[in-house]
């Protein structure tokens, strides 16, 4: 065992240039994604299967982790050059370089190994969504982007997110599957009551609210707890728990209150969860005041915010990935009211990572419908991508710049 250990600490040790490290991302950039299914990750990730879970990712984890580097570094308008984005590519680098090195884990010591490096990576690296949020804010202060540019940017940072919560998710459901937690394999839940999970996130936001703001509105949630699917309930309690942010922010501004007025004044938001043959949908209602159609166009912009938010810098601990595993526990009481403008966007990533959607319907003056449908059928859900890499370093190189449609090297 000490000797897999002393050989784990070198690893890096045989990367002895730049350009060791470059034909790396160029050999994995060719590789395809293997989409994996709910019913894949939940029959794979029994314990008797660690070797073979970390063998699968051993192959699979380099090649999301290059796509998404490669993103990183062909960012267009200059935002690859913001001090915030370096960050992250510096971070996405160096997690590259660690699973370059390592060895396939055939054995146990080295798939024990192994998954304590993907933790370490996971912990050390939290900070992803905060740091290219505050270099999005730098880019819009910077330049004057038209609405065509915004959506360019738009689909290339989904393109990023969506990678991210992937590869987050493969990670995180390895390592929790060692655990053995009733009623779950993993992260994934074979009787997950969407219900329970709204009462949970009501809960916690209505905390943070009155944290914040020193008042909240009455969240009423309606359903059946009795009815389950299978499901990842963390994914579910982050998409309701900025949902319901969103909400209680919109009524308490909307209807101007203050801490001095009782419970009972606002009107609530209302979470209706209903069960169908193959779908959950999950609606929340507010009487926000709603969204003005000329901002409905935006609000699936990164670029776009309705609220205001505090200065942060990238030296700020700002616990964004608390749906972590890692950080269970945490969640209701760490996480921000405010955030950088890019929440809604996330979670329609998160809900649509497996198939879902989520869909918003305002009425201006009066409040906003939000619509989370998620499958039911474990057949049915199976993890979504963007087409291809080349199409989206094509996408990259609208801002001007000579652009083939090609890998870069």
């Amino acid at each position: 065992m000490a000797k897999n250990d002393n050989t784990s600490e070198n690893f890096n040790l045989r990367f002895k240039s730049e350009s060791d490290f470059d034909s790396k991302i160029k050999q994995f950039s060719k590789d395809m994604i293997h989409p994996l299914s709910i019913r894949d990750i939940y029959s794979f990730s029994e314990k008797k299967l660690e070797i073979e879970q970390a063998k699968f990712l051993w192959k699979e984890l380099p090649i999301r982790f290059t796509r998404s580097y490669i993103e990183l570094q062909n960012l267009p308008f200059g935002l690859s050059e913001s001090v915030a984005v370096k960050s992250v590519s510096s971070w996405y680098k160096n997690i590259l370089l660690a699973l370059f090195s390592f060895p396939e884990p055939k054995t146990e010591a080295l798939e024990k190994s192994y998954a304590n490096m993907l933790a370490s990576l996971l912990l050390e690296h939290a900070q992803v969504p905060h740091a290219l949020g505050l270099g999005i804010k730098e880019l819009k202060t910077n330049h004057r982007l038209s609405l065509v540019e915004q959506h360019r940017i738009d689909q290339i940072l989904n393109s990023f997110f969506l990678m991210r919560i992937s590869l987050r998710f493969l990670v995180e459901q390895y390592i929790s599957s060692k655990q053995n937690r009733n009623g779950f394999r993993g992260l994934i839940q074979t009787q997950c009551s969407p219900v329970l999970v709204a009462q949970n996130a009501a809960h916690d936001v209505a905390h943070l609210c009155n944290r914040h703001l020193q008042y909240f509105p009455d969240i009423q949630v309606y359903g059946s707890k009795n009815d389950v699917f299978t499901a990842i309930p963390t994914h579910l309690y982050h998409i309701l728990t900025e949902l319901l942010k969103n909400s209680c922010r919109a009524t308490i501004l909307h209807h101007k209150l203050t801490s001095n007025i009782g419970s009972g004044v606002s009107p609530p938001i209302k979470v209706i969860v209903a069960g169908g043959r193959e779908d959950i949908t999950i609606k929340v209602m507010d009487e926000g005041g709603g969204i003005k159609r000329s901002d409905l166009q935006h609000v699936w912009s990164y670029m776009f915010s309705s609220t205001p938010k505090p200065e942060l810098s990238l030296k700020e601990p700002f616990p964004f990935d608390h749906i972590s595993q890692f950080k269970e526990g945490e969640c209701g009481h760490s996480f921000s009211l405010w955030g950088h403008g890019i929440g809604l966007p996330l979670i329609r990533l998160y809900a649509r990572y497996f198939g879902g959607s989520l869909k918003l319907r305002p009425m201006e003056g009066y409040g906003t419908d939000a619509y989370v449908h998620l499958h039911r059928l474990k057949s049915s859900s199976k993890e979504l991508f963007p087409d291809n890499l080349g199409k989206t370093i094509q996408q990259m190189g609208f801002d001007g710049r000579m652009c083939t449609g090609k890998i870069p090297w």
